[in-house]
């Protein structure tokens, strides 16, 4: 990996927001999901077994610590909606701050799920970071 384009992830549990009821976005959200599984699903494991085995990982993320954030030596674009209902944007300014070669990613009046609210927006912003030609090596004194 030379180069990361990270999208509406944290870094450990005390990045998420608090979970309460659902919103209509996020209930948007995954009856698209459900829908574009059913479309793609070419196994017999149906869309609620993958939420069940996804349930543990979102429920109990691991936690990546501020070191090992630090010792990242690739750029990595830290990205998300400024409306994000799940992760909290403080902790995604932080990474980015971390990450030494990290740069910040915010896509404005979006969520969580930005990549279906401003496709468009996403796309540029993804490809754009992922294609930018790497900065050359320094030449030794």
């Amino acid at each position: 990996v030379n180069r990361l384009f990270v999208f509406g992830a944290n870094y450990d549990a005390s990045g998420s927001k608090a979970r309460g009821s659902r919103s209509g976005t996020f209930d948007r959200y995954m009856q698209k999901c459900r829908m574009d599984y059913q479309q793609v699903n070419r196994t017999t494991r149906g869309f609620n077994a993958l939420i069940d085995a996804l349930l543990p990982l979102w429920r109990t993320p691991s936690g990546i610590t501020r070191d090992q954030l630090r010792a990242i030596q690739v750029p990595v674009a830290i990205a998300d909606g400024d409306h994000d209902e799940i992760i909290l944007i403080e902790q995604i300014r932080e990474m980015a701050q971390l990450i030494p070669h990290g740069k910040l990613v915010i896509f404005s009046e979006t969520s969580h799920f930005a990549l279906w609210q401003d496709p468009a927006g996403f796309n540029q912003a993804m490809l754009g970071f992922l294609t930018e030609p790497d900065d050359p090596p320094t030449a030794a004194p």
